[in-house]
């Protein structure tokens, strides 16, 4: 019996946290454009990320989306008339292995973005996308994916986007800049 080689992958498995991929998350989220990567919703708050910066973060980790049906969400929402509900997978596309995951639903009718089955299947899709984003990035502290953000958890944080569109915290009590 020939007994087989198999040839060892130069591929590097997916990873997070580490002093490179910090400082590759910082570069990217410094050159965000505000109105297009996230928008301020609420001036003072934190900001809402959007699918083109989480679209870049994405693809600067190589990283592909692929959706499927909620039904766990779907199952609890049984009541709610016209919901559609998507969970985002995050793929590595070196290793094709799920890396992050997050949830998103709509309802149709429930804004002018969903009055269409399609408008509200594709806003699930954003929603679920964005959390996924937010779940996998340590960037929570930085971004919301709610429109109607209000910050209220963020504690004695506020955020500002400085004239060159970079976005940065306060400490509400120092009135210190970060």
């Amino acid at each position: 019996m020939k007994k087989k080689t198999i040839k060892k992958s130069n591929r590097k498995t997916f990873d997070l946290v580490t002093t490179e991929s910090m400082g590759l998350i910082d570069k990217i989220i410094n050159s965000f454009k505000k109105g297009v990567d996230f928008d301020v919703v609420v001036n003072g708050k934190k900001p809402t990320m959007l699918i083109p910066g989480a679209d870049k973060l994405c693809t600067q980790f190589g990283l592909r989306p692929a959706w499927k049906k909620d039904v766990e969400t779907m199952d609890m929402l049984l009541g709610v008339k016209n919901c559609i509900a998507y969970i985002c997978e995050l793929i590595d596309r070196k290793s094709d292995k799920v890396v992050g995951e997050g949830r998103g639903a709509s309802v149709l009718g429930e804004s002018h973005s969903c009055h269409t089955i399609n408008g509200a299947i594709k806003m699930a899709e954003i929603r679920a996308k964005r959390d996924a984003v937010l779940n996998l990035f340590p960037i929570r502290d930085r971004f919301t994916q709610d429109l109607d953000a209000d910050g209220g958890k963020n504690g004695a944080k506020e955020f500002i986007v400085s004239d060159d569109g970079k976005v940065k915290t306060k400490e509400a009590k120092n009135n210190v800049f970060k």
